[in-house]
């Protein structure tokens, strides 16, 4: 029997699939020509950020007057709902930046006498307030971050002879100076064109001085991690991003030509390039800023617009999507998407052009699609079943989640559980009561667009309970070597025959005591004479072990057999240390004889060859435990086994 099941509806925006890239969605786009265009660059516009209050999904993007607030939570609409005029502002201003913590933003600008703006933005969309507006501290910046887990704001480049300055924002709207340093400091620091900062641990772009990893854990003290001045295509060394796991760096060079950098940091003191790769594009194309969000890396990369890159090997970024922003030739300048923000919940990437103004894309619309990772799965009744997928996404939250086929009762839950771009998604499958061979599909929509996929799924059950054939259940007067047979059982790899003197005893002093895939089994060693022996059957698979009834029989008092005339030899030394020598009798030695040692319960352990004509053979048995064993020699006129005994 199986069972269909519908899941709640998830917020989700799901992972794309490997492919080649596609051009990504345009959702939206706002401008204002009537902004003063840069006397340098003919540029409005610089650098993007987002935010989410009271519901809204707001694009904060920056220009030559100052700082735009965009409700984008309609991507089709943009609509400009609030302005804050820069401190410095006009043809002369290129650079803006800004990062946000608790509901606050911190705006800065690298041109003119400018200040540190603090922008309370937790009316959004109905209003903003500065509520900090000051040059204490410097009058430019060219980057700021902000370390959320310390409450610590880096501020990098500018004015005042400064590298990078840390304050403290534990009081958002207040800010305290903890440290500052530069190049002429007791603890130097070249230039610092842009920093990423995760828990006290900077990750600084120095410019033409290569890269620097720092301690800040405390501030007035740091530590020196390491340094990258030498590398593969060095250029300006200009900004990047880390990685989730925390080893991989994601460096840029603003440099044209130049590609993005995989840093293994793996080693503090030993950075490694370990790969490159670019937008795929021109000889002359160059990146500026990139950003990680789960498993994807989003360039912004000038001429090229916004490039969207596979990190899930993060050694090995795959090219996936791209909107080109700018509609002009690439050449040795620079035009195009300055910077992008990819955190919105809905998924949607905001990328701000210098020239063109705020776009809003969907990196994953070209076509919506599930697959599990894996194609076929086999668990044990009673236990779970673990699988993945990953979606592209041109969906529209909130998705459902539709399965059909899967065994009767089974439930399913999935790690995460409401997953975001980049992530794969782990599924659950429990209470598995069900045998047998199941195709569960899967099906992901949203309100106009669906996709479907299945994997197998082998739900497999212990092996029945074998019947005992032979020897017969209370049989009398059975051969000291019988043939021990057993009905094959459904779902069993292998069977354990076990002959014991004890019905409530088959763990010590068993007679025979082997494992086959065979159904039947004749002991090498003879059972005892005149004997009440049990004797049962244990069916195995990876699932369980399913043990027969016991049965008993009686042995003879004498077996044909084994005869001592048949095939004589003698063992000496017995008991044994490292060797024992075997002796034949003169009219056997004529014939081929093998050797084969089993343990006391019939395991064959080991086996040798006995040239013809030859007196004696020295066995090596060094290598066996201390106890009790069986040596048999087997010929053409008969076998006969004896009893050797291991002790040292």
């Amino acid at each position: 029997m199986m069972k269909k099941m519908i899941l709640f509806a998830v917020s989700l925006v799901p992972a794309f699939l490997f492919g080649q890239a596609f051009e990504a969605q345009l959702l939206g786009h706002w401008g204002n020509p009537d902004l003063t265009p840069t006397s340098w660059l003919d540029s409005r516009y610089n650098e993007v950020w987002g935010t989410v209050q009271n519901g809204h999904e707001i694009a904060i993007i920056g220009s030559t007057a100052g700082t735009h607030f965009i409700d984008v939570t309609d991507p089709a609409t943009p609509t400009e709902v609030a302005f804050v005029a820069g401190a410095s502002e006009g043809p002369n201003l290129v650079h803006r930046d800004f990062h946000s913590y608790n509901g606050y933003l911190y705006a800065v600008a690298d041109e003119g006498q400018s200040t540190l703006q603090i922008i309370d933005m937790h009316d959004l969309p109905a209003s903003v307030e500065v509520v900090y507006d000051s040059d204490e501290f410097f009058t430019r910046s060219h980057n700021v971050f902000v370390d959320s887990l310390n409450a610590v704001l880096y501020v990098c480049g500018g004015n005042g002879g400064n590298s990078v300055r840390l304050l403290s924002v534990e009081n958002p709207t207040a800010p305290v100076l903890l440290a500052e340093y530069n190049s002429n400091s007791t603890f130097p620091i070249p230039y610092v064109h842009d920093v990423y900062v995760r828990n006290n641990i900077a990750w600084l772009n120095c410019g033409n001085a290569g890269f620097y990893l720092v301690d800040f854990s405390a501030p007035a003290a740091p530590v020196l991690l390491g340094t990258l001045t030498d590398y593969p295509q060095k250029g300006y060394n200009h900004s990047g991003w880390l990685a989730n796991d925390g080893i991989h760096y994601y460096m840029c060079d603003e440099t044209h030509g130049m590609d993005v950098k995989v840093v293994d940091a793996s080693d503090p003191s030993d950075l490694k390039v370990v790969n490159l790769f670019n937008a795929e594009s021109t000889p002359n194309q160059i990146v500026h800023n990139v950003l990680v969000r789960g498993n994807y890396l989003y360039a912004s990369y000038y001429y090229d617009g916004v490039q969207v890159f596979d990190i899930s090997d993060p050694v090995n970024p795959v090219r996936v999507s791209y909107y080109d922003t700018f509609d002009g030739e690439n050449d040795s300048f620079y035009q195009g998407a300055w910077g992008v923000y990819p955190f919105l919940p809905s998924g949607n990437v905001l990328v701000s052009d210098m020239n063109n103004g705020l776009f809003v894309v969907n990196p994953f619309a070209s076509s919506v699609s599930v697959q599990f990772l894996t194609e076929a799965v086999t668990t044990c009744a009673y236990t779970e079943a673990e699988v993945s997928f990953v979606l592209n996404a041109g969906f529209v939250p909130p998705l459902s989640f539709e399965w059909d086929g899967l065994p009767a009762g089974a439930t399913v839950s999935f790690s995460p559980a409401e997953p975001m771009p980049g992530d794969t998604v782990s599924v659950l499958i429990g209470n598995l009561a069900e045998a047998g061979v199941f195709a569960p599909e899967l099906t992901v929509s949203d309100a106009g667009n669906a996709a479907t996929t299945s994997f197998e799924l082998t739900v497999e059950s212990a092996p029945a309970v074998p019947g005992l054939v032979m020897p017969a259940h209370q049989s009398a007067d059975i051969p000291l070597a019988p043939e021990f047979v057993w009905e094959p059982t459904t779902g069993a790899s292998d069977y354990q025959l076990q002959v014991s003197a004890d019905s409530l005893d088959f763990v010590n002093g068993l007679y025979v005591d082997i494992t086959t895939t065979e159904t039947s089994f004749v002991p090498v060693i003879p059972l005892p004479q005149g004997s009440i022996l049990y004797w049962r059957v244990l069916a195995i698979n990876e699932c369980g072990v399913a043990i027969s009834e016991i049965h008993t029989f009686t042995t003879e008092f004498s077996s044909g057999i084994f005869e001592p005339e048949t095939l004589s030899f003698g063992l000496f030394p017995n008991p044994a240390r490292a060797s024992v020598v075997v002796a034949l009798r003169p009219d056997v030695r004529a014939e081929p004889v093998s050797v084969r040692l089993f343990s006391a319960t019939g395991q064959a352990l080991h086996s040798w060859s006995w040239p013809k004509g030859q007196k004696t053979l020295n066995l090596e048995v060094g290598d066996f435990a201390n106890g009790v064993y069986w040596l048999q020699l087997v010929s053409a006129t008969g076998s006969r086994a004896e009893k050797l005994i291991l002790a040292r």
